[in-house]
């Protein structure tokens, strides 16, 4: 009994060992358990933080293993050899160590060819370039030697040049001081020569201008006079020679004649200038001689003359004048008279100017048009009077102005005060021209006073 009850105990020992052990161990295999679930949890952390800088297939390519050993030898992780070994690099490429890959690639890009070649080929192409410069400097140097070796040969011939050229000139300035004395000397005898030779000549000029104007004026004086006699000879024959002297028409006299010709540059010389108070610009009708300026039985009107001409210079004695118009045929010949109604030069022409003028040939003719021949007439000498004195020369009529039909009663009276000025216009036309018919003054229309003074065209 005591026997069965002692191996019950151990039986019961066994067991309760047995159950502290089982649970011992269960709480370990807990233990161990969360301990390997952390382990496994921190190692997965591990590899993603290491996949960030190398992954598991990467990991057995050479160039990793190359930078692990180079880390391992430096005692370095292989991150921080490589940032070292970067900043090396930058440091030898570009001076800075802290130079970022992508602030390098910036730099990079303004490198010329650097898009197509590597820096090494760059640096090898810049060598090959430098040594071909080089050469070239070489050579340059050569020649500029070279040169230099030439201009002190040159600058030694011409310093030689230089020296034999002094030599020379002083002798030469010696026979040029001479010469020149000598000159001197016959200029202050011919300047004196010639100054007796002109004074000789002015005196002679002068006597002889005097002389000339004498008598061209006792020509002008005998011309005109004979012109008068031949107008009241044929005066009385048409009369019936009933004693009357009838004075000749201001505008039939001449002024002056042709003196000379120059048919090349088509010029003339007339015998009339400062003296006559002839004005540049004037024009002149050219007539074969005084007769011909008459006017016809016809139509009262004045023939135009063989030429116009216009004044381009104005001398003492005489002047030189253009040739604007000639008649073909009818050359104009030394010896031909010119006349200019409104020119005289022994006294001045008074002038009325009234009615409508076309002095700008546009086709339009117009009162006020009148003043543009009223400034020419005082231009050349004339004075222009508004009223018909005693001692009137000519009246210039132009057009006689159209008197429209009176106005309705429906008219305006700006349109009365113009139909009142119109007739005061047209009244004053008839009281002029009546006016000068019964005293016999001189009446020249636009075509008579164009005629008469040689106007032409533009």
């Amino acid at each position: 009994m005591a026997a069965r009850t002692g191996a019950s105990l151990g039986v019961a020992i066994a067991i309760t060992i047995l159950a502290i052990f089982s649970f011992t161990f269960f709480v370990l295999t807990l233990v161990f358990f969360g301990r390997a679930q952390s382990a496994t949890a921190e190692k997965k952390k591990a590899q993603d933080s290491i996949s960030q800088y190398v992954n598991d297939s990467q990991q057995s390519q050479s160039s990793v293993q190359q930078a692990l050993r180079a880390a391992q030898q430096d005692g370095e992780t292989v991150v921080w050899n490589l940032i070292g070994t970067q900043r090396d690099l930058m440091e030898t490429v570009t001076g800075n160590r802290n130079l970022s890959p992508d602030e390098f690639q910036a730099q990079l890009t303004s490198v010329e060819g650097s898009e197509s070649a590597s820096l090494l080929g760059l640096l090898n192409q810049r060598d090959e370039r430098i040594s071909t410069l080089e050469a070239e400097l070489a050579a340059a140097e050569q020649g500029r030697q070279a040169a230099i070796a030439r201009a002190d040969a040159e600058a030694a011939r011409v310093a030689q040049l230089a020296q034999e050229f002094d030599t020379q000139g002083a002798s030469l300035i010696g026979e040029v001081q001479d010469y020149t004395g000598q000159i001197q000397a016959t200029r202050a005898e011919y300047q004196n020569v010639e100054q007796r030779l002109r004074d000789e000549l002015d005196r002679t000029i002068s006597t002889l201008e005097n002389k000339d104007r004498e008598h061209r004026a006792t020509v002008a004086q005998l011309s005109n006079e004979n012109l008068i006699l031949q107008d009241q000879l044929r005066r009385l024959r048409q009369e019936g020679g009933d004693g009357r002297l009838m004075p000749l028409s201001e505008e039939a006299l001449v002024d002056g004649r042709v003196d000379a010709i120059n048919p090349a540059d088509r010029e003339v010389i007339l015998d009339i200038g400062r003296e006559e108070k002839v004005i540049l610009g004037m024009t002149f009708a050219v007539y074969g001689n005084a007769t011909d300026i008459r006017p016809s039985a016809l139509d009262g009107e004045y023939p135009a003359g063989k030429a116009t001409l216009e004044v381009i210079e104005v001398e003492q004695g005489f002047s030189r004048a253009r040739v604007i118009t000639e008649s073909r045929g009818n050359p104009i010949v030394r010896g031909d008279v010119i006349a200019n109604a409104v020119y005289d030069p022994s006294k001045t022409y008074k002038f009325v100017v009234y009615g409508l003028f076309d002095m700008d040939r546009d086709g339009i003719k117009g009162r006020y048009e009148n003043e543009d021949v009223a400034a020419m007439i005082s231009s050349w000498g004339g004075e222009v009077v508004t009223e018909l004195e005693g001692d009137l020369d000519f009246v210039v009529l132009g057009e006689r102005p159209t008197l429209p039909p009176p106005p309705g009663i429906t008219a305006t009276p700006q349109e009365l005060n113009r139909y009142i000025e119109l007739q005061r216009i047209v009244a004053r036309y008839d009281e002029i021209r009546e006016q000068a018919l019964s005293t016999a003054v001189p009446i020249l229309n636009e075509n008579r006073l164009r005629t008469l003074i040689g106007d032409y065209p533009g």
